[in-house]
């Protein structure tokens, strides 16, 4: 009678150990999924906003340029560059990564043409003001994937 109370005591001990354990991980994956979205929704809303920062910036750029001033100022994509391959990994949309890639691959052409200096300045004076209608319509469609 002692050996069969100790072996259903055992194993009930088990499943009793061993669910607990299972249900503890699931909970676990659970928070670290929702941290994960919570910190992807937290670096798109930064990204955004610098994307609307430098759309400004290229906005002022073209203007400058059209008066006859000239800006060296580049358009700040630090925060892009560094986050990049975290938002690949954690944005579902890719309507949302085609259209920050968008914004950025023109801001890099304007920024290596200003860097090159000179007359150079007229071709990123070029690519700003051959893009920036299209950024001003786009800025609000990328902001309305974010709130």
């Amino acid at each position: 009678m002692n050996w069969i109370s100790l072996i259903v005591g055992t194993l009930l001990g088990g499943i009793i150990g061993f669910s607990s354990s299972t249900l503890l991980s699931l909970i676990q994956r659970r928070w670290a999924q929702r941290d994960r979205q919570e910190r992807a929704r937290k670096l798109l809303s930064a990204v955004v906003n610098e994307v609307k920062t430098a759309v400004s910036r290229v906005d002022t750029f073209v203007e400058l340029v059209s008066e006859g001033k000239i800006s060296f100022g580049r358009i700040y994509t630090g925060l892009w560059d560094s986050t990049m391959i975290e938002l690949a990994t954690h944005v579902d949309d890719l309507d949302i990564l085609r259209t920050l890639h968008w914004f950025y691959y023109k801001f890099d052409l304007i920024n290596f043409n200003l860097d090159r200096g000179g007359e150079h300045i007229l071709t990123a004076h070029g690519f700003a003001q051959s893009s920036i209608c299209k950024m001003r319509k786009e800025l609000p469609i990328l902001i309305s994937f974010v709130e």
